[in-house]
């Protein structure tokens, strides 16, 4: 006999991803703005006169709108997808879902977790594949981008988890 009820559940999911799912696409492409179009800026840039600098880690690449990305996105995703708790109707719907309520923030905690790291990675491996085609050795490294993104992971979690408490 098959067990009915999953830790998963595909119709909160789908919910999820049309609610907030705009959330980590935007995350992505600002990410994409900080960091591999920004490398390949500085490197096609043919103006002598305008001398970019290119910083010994990627931390140090757009670091202040990095830092603002850092803080902004996830607690606008914890808003965002524990929004039903404070809306009366939306609240009563959710509840009245034969789903355990401990269930429920668990699988919008682990969606948020994957919405805020899903585009670190891809980010992360878009920096891999420039790595071989930008002269930026140091900076395109496997442990500094390794060290990037296990850096924005950590601070990304930490303050999605703090804005979920």
């Amino acid at each position: 006999m098959r067990l009915k009820t999953l830790l998963f559940n595909k119709g909160i999911f789908i919910q999820n991803i049309r609610h907030v799912g705009w959330i980590g696409l935007g995350y992505f492409v600002c990410l994409l703005f900080a960091m591999p179009l920004q490398l390949l800026l500085a490197y096609t840039n043919d103006n002598q006169f305008r001398y970019h600098q290119i910083p010994d880690q990627l931390i140090g690449l757009s670091k202040d709108f990095q830092v603002i990305l850092t803080f902004i996105f996830p607690v606008l995703l914890a808003i965002f997808l524990f929004r039903y708790i404070q809306v009366k109707l939306s609240s009563d719907f959710t509840h009245s879902l034969p789903i355990k309520r401990g269930l429920l923030f668990n699988q919008h905690l682990l969606f948020g977790l994957l919405v805020l790291l899903v585009p670190v990675f891809v980010v992360a491996a878009i920096l891999l594949g420039l790595g071989s085609f930008l002269p930026y050795e140091e900076l395109l490294s496997f442990s500094s981008i390794f060290k990037w993104a296990l850096t924005t992971t950590l601070f990304n979690v930490f303050v999605f988890v703090s804005g979920v408490f």
